[in-house]
């Protein structure tokens, strides 16, 4: 019995970190929006390297709990995101990628293979362009200068992720000309 109320603690406490985290993201205005928006495009190439590396059995960093942290934060600054807009354009590319997600999530959460990386790779950067849009979207709908740059130093956060998960995929033994010619305009 006390083993079951210990297990059931720390789903309590698990529910009540992640709901606290969630009710925690208020986006005050567009330039913290668009600085969300760019964390998701680089989420989307640092969770492909974490699920690489967990593949790999390489622990350096623990990318397991990095993996399932950045999976939690995505889905709660997804929502953020939508409650955030007012445009229906915006809005409706969100919807739409919170469907993606239930699946891409079941995926990231399955044992790592390579084979599956490399649908994977491919899933998370329809993701990744999906974010960039919503990115550009919400840096045209606030007209000012600040949120360009904001857009453009997400970029960069984003392309050093996207470097590190394609050199990873490199590293696991993925040969495959697309994901060179990607890590070289990266």
């Amino acid at each position: 019995m006390a083993k079951y109320k210990k297990i059931g603690r720390k789903v309590v406490l698990g529910i009540f970190s992640l709901s606290v985290y969630a009710w925690s993201v208020e986006i005050h205005n567009d330039a913290e929006a668009v600085n969300l928006a760019g964390k998701q495009r680089m989420f989307t190439q640092s969770m492909l390297k974490d699920y690489t590396m967990i593949g790999m059995h390489n622990t350096f960093g623990n990318p397991q709990k990095n993996l399932n942290d950045t999976m939690h934060v995505f889905s709660d600054d997804m929502i953020a995101l939508e409650n955030y807009t007012h445009n229906a354009d915006i809005k409706q590319k969100i919807k739409r990628m919170e469907a993606q997600w239930k699946k891409l999530k079941q995926d990231l959460e399955s044992t790592p293979t390579i084979e599956q990386s490399m649908i994977l790779q491919e899933k998370l950067e329809t993701m990744l362009q999906q974010w960039d849009d919503v990115t550009k979207a919400l840096v045209k709908q606030s007209g000012k200068k600040a949120e360009e740059i904001i857009n453009i130093s997400g970029r960069q956060r984003m392309l050093s992720q996207k470097m590190a998960s394609l050199y990873m995929l490199k590293v696991w033994g993925v040969n495959d000309p697309k994901f060179n010619q990607k890590l070289n305009d990266a």
